[in-house]
């Protein structure tokens, strides 16, 4: 569930500031290595955060 809402807070900040996929994939890392203190999971979860359906 965290994942999902994190996808769909991600395409709205994206939307909105018109921000590249670069710039928001290394802001959403950071929150989420500040969340988690896990590298490897807050990558993961960023990359999840670019998949367009």
């Amino acid at each position: 569930m965290k994942l999902a809402a994190g996808y769909l807070v991600a395409n709205e900040v994206q939307r909105l500031t018109k921000i590249s996929a670069l710039e928001l994939f290394l802001a959403s890392t950071a929150v989420n290595y500040m969340d988690d203190k896990d590298l490897t999971n807050a990558v993961i979860k960023s990359l999840v955060y670019q998949i367009k359906f």
